[in-house]
Order: C-alpha cells, then sequence, then structure tokens
C-alpha cells in the first residue's frame, strides 16, 4: 500500500520519465514526414492563407490540420523545420493525453472505493498508477512520429472515458453534459471516423442516469446540441463542397480500399470493376510499366493524395463477404495480440485465475459505460483495418478496467498482488526502453552533447540541390517511385504531374496486415527498352513536366542522362543500417525534360545549405 505522498512523488517522477521519452520520440522523428504528413501541411497552410476551397477537404480531418496551422503562425519555422512542426503537435498532444490519463485513474479509483469496506478488495491505487503510467508509453509513444491525429485520438478518447466515469457522480451539473457533447464533436473534427460512435457515447452517458429519478430528454438534448455546434460548421462546409449531405469521405474510401479490393490510395481505375466507375480517375498513360499523369482541378504537390475524393469519385464499395470475413478475422486476431502486449497481461492473467473468472468479469462489467464506445471502436477497426497507432488509446482503456475489476482476498495475499503486479509492470517497462525507446533517446542524447543534428533533413537538402539546379516554384516534375512522400517537391512549390508508382499491399498473413511495398512497375520502367522509356517520358513532358526524378532504392545502374542529385557524402553516413531514407536519397537521379531556367552551379559547397539552421 502506499499513502498520498507516495503517490504524489510516483507521479511525479512518472510525468518527468513518459515526457522526456516523448521529448526524444519528438526529436528523433522530426524530419520524417510522408504522405499524410504533406497533405496536412498544406491543408493547414491553405488555412492560413485563406484558400478555403483548398482548406476545406472531406477526406482530412480538420483538427489536426488546425493545430498546425496555429503552430506554424506561432514558431513561423524556415523550409528545413516545416516538417518538425507536425511532431510538436504530437508531442503537444502526447503530453495533454497524459493528463487525461491521469484525470481517467482519478475516476477509476473513484469508481473502484464502493468495494474497499469488504473482503475482497481491490488493487491499492500505487498499483493502478504504475500500471497505468508503465502502459501509457507502450500505447502512444511511437505514434508521436507519425504524421496523423494519432495522439490527439488517445487524449481525447481517455478524457472522454474519464468524463463518462465521472457523470455519475455528479449527473446534476449541466456543463457536464456540454463538456462531453463538446469532447464528442473534437474527437469527430480530429478524427471523422469516431462519428458512428458519437450516439454509443451518448446512451453510455444517460443510461446509467435512468435510475437518478430524473428525465434524461434534457442531458440527452444537451450532449446532442454540442455534438452539432461543435460539428455542424464543418459538415455544412465539406457537404457544400462535395454537392451532397456528407460526415465525411474517409470512411467509404478506406473501406473501398482495405474490404472491397480497390487499388489503395491512388490511381483507381475502376477496379474490380464491380464497386463503381471513376468519374475523373488519372490518366493511364501506359501498361507494365503502368504509368499515369494527372493535373486536374485538385490543389496540392502531389494531387492524387491532396484530395482522393475527386480522383474516387464514382466508387461504390460493397459488402464482399469472404474478404470482410478475412478482413475482420487479421484485425480481430491483430487487437488480440496487441491487447496481450501490455505490462499488465501476466499479472492480471495470474489474479484473475486467483480470484476467478466469473467474479472478475460481474467486477468488470461496472466499467462498461467507458468500455461500450471502447469495445465499439475496435470492432469498427476490425471491420477495416487495425493497426496499434489507432486503437492505443482503446488499449489503455480496457487495460486499466481490466486492472480495475481485480478483487483479492486476504491481506497477505493483497500485499502479494500488488508487488507482484508493480514489479511485473516495471520488468515490463524496462524491456520495452530498452526495444523500443532506446534508439531514440540515444539518438537525442547524442545530439544534445554533440550540440548538433547527426540526422539532416534530407528532403530539404534535395529540394535546396533540385533548385540550385534550376527548379523554379511552380514548375512540373514526374517522379518514378513514392510520389506522395516527395515532400522536397512541396518544399520547392513544385507539382508532381505524372508518376510510376509503387503499389501498395497487404501481406498475406493472419497476424502482419502491415503495407507492403511492390515495386515491381518501378523495376519494369528500368528494365524496358529505350523506346518505352522514352514513350514515357515523352507523356510525361506532354502532361507539363520539365522534370523526372526517381529515387534510387529499386536501380543501380543508371543511364548516363540521368544525373545523381545527391552523392552519400553530402547525406552523410546513415545512424541506422536500415535507415531506408537514406538507401532512397544516396541513388536518386534526375533527368531534364526541357532545358532547365538556369545552368547548375558549379560551386561544390553552393549545395550544402544543410547546417541545420532556419532559412
Amino acid at each position: 500500500m502506499c499513502n498520498a505522498s507516495q503517490i504524489r512523488k510516483l507521479r511525479i517522477i512518472a510525468y518527468v520519465v513518459i515526457l522526456a521519452l516523448g521529448i526524444a520520440q519528438a526529436w528523433a522523428t522530426r524530419h520524417i514526414i510522408f504522405s499524410d504528413g504533406i497533405s496536412y501541411l498544406e491543408i493547414a497552410s491553405a488555412y492560413l492563407r485563406g484558400d478555403w476551397a483548398n482548406a476545406i477537404n472531406s477526406y482530412w480531418s480538420p483538427f489536426y490540420s488546425w493545430l498546425i496551422a496555429a503552430t506554424l503562425w506561432l514558431l513561423r519555422p524556415g523550409p528545413y523545420w516545416q516538417a518538425s512542426v507536425l511532431h510538436i503537435v504530437n508531442f503537444i498532444a502526447y503530453a495533454a493525453a497524459l493528463v487525461a490519463l491521469d484525470l481517467l485513474i482519478g475516476e477509476i479509483l473513484r469508481a473502484m472505493q464502493v468495494d474497499v469496506s469488504g473482503p475482497n478488495k481491490p488493487l491499492s491505487p500505487c498499483t493502478i498508477y504504475v500500471a497505468a503510467y508503465t502502459a501509457f508509453p507502450v500505447a502512444a509513444l511511437g505514434i508521436i512520429g507519425y504524421n496523423s491525429p494519432d495522439t490527439i485520438s488517445v487524449a481525447l478518447m481517455l478524457l472522454l472515458s474519464a468524463l463518462i466515469l465521472k457523470v455519475r457522480h455528479i449527473a446534476g451539473f449541466p456543463m457536464m453534459f456540454v463538456l462531453i457533447g463538446v469532447t464528442c464533436g473534437v474527437y469527430y473534427l480530429a478524427r471523422t471516423g469516431f462519428a458512428p460512435l458519437v450516439p454509443l457515447c451518448i446512451l453510455a452517458v444517460l443510461i446509467p442516469l435512468r435510475h437518478s429519478n430524473r428525465s434524461l430528454l434534457k442531458p440527452a438534448a444537451v450532449m446532442t446540441l454540442a455534438v452539432l455546434a461543435t460539428c455542424a460548421p464543418f459538415v455544412l462546409a465539406i457537404s457544400h463542397k462535395q454537392h451532397h449531405f456528407t460526415i465525411g469521405e474517409a470512411g467509404k474510401l478506406t473501406y473501398g480500399w482495405e474490404a472491397s479490393g480497390a487499388i489503395r490510395f491512388t490511381h483507381w481505375q475502376g477496379e474490380p470493376h464491380d464497386i463503381g466507375v471513376p468519374t475523373h480517375p488519372t490518366k493511364k498513360i501506359s501498361t507494365h510499366p503502368d504509368a499515369y499523369v494527372f493535373d486536374g482541378p485538385v490543389g496540392g504537390t502531389y494531387p492524387p493524395w491532396f484530395d482522393p475524393t475527386y480522383w474516387y469519385d464514382g466508387i461504390k464499395p460493397k459488402l464482399k463477404p469472404a474478404l470482410q470475413l478475412r478482413v475482420f478475422s487479421i484485425g480481430a486476431l491483430l487487437v488480440i495480440r496487441l491487447l496481450l502486449a501490455s505490462p499488465i497481461t501476466i499479472p492480471c492473467i495470474i489474479l484473475i485465475a486467483h480470484m476467478g473468472l466469473l467474479i472478475w468479469l460481474r467486477k468488470l462489467w461496472s466499467f462498461w459505460p467507458m468500455l461500450l464506445p471502447t469495445i465499439a471502436g475496435l470492432l469498427l477497426y476490425c471491420l477495416v483495418y487495425v493497426e496499434k497507432r489507432y486503437i492505443a488509446s482503446n488499449l489503455i482503456v480496457i487495460w486499466l478496467a481490466v486492472l480495475a475489476s481485480i478483487r483479492i482476498r486476504g491481506e497477505n495475499w493483497q500485499n502479494w498482488a500488488n508487488r507482484l503486479t508493480q514489479t511485473l509492470c516495471l520488468v515490463f517497462f524496462a524491456y520495452f526502453l530498452y526495444s523500443r525507446a532506446y534508439p531514440p533517446v540515444a539518438g537525442s542524447l547524442w545530439d544534445l552533447t554533440h550540440l548538433r543534428e547527426h540526422d539532416k533533413n534530407l528532403n530539404y537538402m534535395f529540394a535546396e540541390r533540385l533548385k540550385n539546379l534550376g527548379l523554379q516554384a511552380g514548375d512540373k516534375v514526374a517522379f518514378i517511385g513514392i510520389g506522395t512522400n516527395a515532400d522536397w517537391a512541396r518544399l520547392d512549390d513544385v507539382r508532381i504531374v505524372g508518376e510510376i508508382p509503387i503499389v501498395w499491399q497487404r501481406p498475406q498473413k493472419l497476424l502482419d496486415n502491415y503495407l507492403i511495398e511492390n515495386s515491381e512497375q518501378v523495376r519494369a520502367f528500368w528494365k524496358a527498352d529505350a523506346t518505352v522509356r522514352k514513350h514515357i517520358l515523352e507523356e510525361f513532358r506532354g502532361a507539363g513536366a520539365v522534370m523526372v526524378v526517381t529515387d534510387g532504392l529499386y536501380n543501380k545502374n543508371f543511364p548516363p542522362e540521368w544525373k545523381p542529385v545527391l552523392t552519400p557524402i553530402e547525406i552523410g553516413k546513415p545512424r541506422f543500417k536500415d535507415d531506408i531514407d537514406y538507401e532512397r536519397r544516396q541513388n536518386c537521379r534526375y533527368v531534364w525534360l526541357v532545358s532547365p531556367h538556369t545552368q547548375p552551379s558549379t560551386s561544390a559547397g553552393a549545395n550544402r545549405r544543410s547546417d541545420g539552421k532556419r532559412s
């Protein structure tokens, strides 16, 4: 057992450790930006300049872009540090999630107090805090490095779970219902896929109040109006842009990709030809290698991913039982695996076996209000696609509910159970620090002690080099490889209008659903004869491209006209042997399709504005 003073010291130590890990993770991933982050940054920039036509987007959730826009406005970063803004926002959301976790722990401990007088005692508050603080980084630390609103979702789900538990104690406080409604609305704005869960959250609040001798109509109306007031402006804006009522198109497109067989993310030409016909697809100019050109009325550096709803207009996803069953089975198995990969798993299994499964289930049922939207969210993800960063908050809520439902009889057993749980949680956390948190911490400490960056912003170096070669703002280019991740094009303010793409596929494994690259078409281009390659390059030029760029991961023997953009000396030695970004850039090549605007600089130093300083 522990007293209030010990708990206070524990919380201080936990905050210092957890936030320090978050800072190290944010710094280690500061220059990492990929497709989603580029779109969010461009939408944020559109908001800042008042370009509402490009800012209003029915695929990308708006709240993340708003926070990015606010951070850009406050910090005014130069091009070198713009990608870092994403990770600053993620870290702030991570810190907010830690505060929300504290609120949730407090409400769980209050709910546990109803059993302290009986012979079967719950685990001590100290044990709950230790378990929660070790589980939180396991679930949430890694997602700081992503370019998505996942850390925001963690903060909002933990806050919402705390509010759902709290409302039972202060049901007479009307502002609590307003706060719950606004939280649900903001959650929708952060991730539009949360919309189906909003009614369940309202039910989770109302049903426990049905015996309180008060009308449920008023709290239901207050929460509903708060949700609508928060969401309505954005819903009206995207509905006006799409010319039909919509609460967001991300769910429809994701279901089409994951459960209906549509080609993923870009260049849908109607496949598998039973889920609709594209209204305005990208133009396919070659087959094997598959090549496309695109320059429609959509904004963005890479139009197919800036607004996928335009290019997938006409898709009509439908249920395919066999495929849906497989997707759900893989998702469910992954959820189970992730639930078991927790500091509390081993102690909970031991303690539940000791107390009895049925007794534990009855205690777990008392937390059903906060578990209802949590488990429903897991089921929705299982129907489409499961990834740890999407369900991190769900995992934390379930872990805490499982732990809080344990009851132990006898003082000796209670002391033993608390010591066992705390020890195993700390051992698991130590292993997590060694296996997952050590690389970003070590890298951050190296930079801190040397007062310089080891890993530079390669996209910035790439953009500066191409600018010095003669590429100008407003130019159009083509790309051979992963055009969605070409942040250098955004930095140079050029537009990608043609591509031989990497195709993203799901592996056919039950416990592995992460995307894998299929580089067949890119490799086919380099294996094709000169006539085929010349035809594709002419098509790119016809689409307005002045240059073609390719990353160097899929070809080693380039024709002489394809010149290197950077050299390994300019890039520097990678920190890790499997640094995929380094591998892509070290042999990256370009070829002009028209005469460059200016002659390339011959000065070796002119192309190395990569010292980490703001420009």
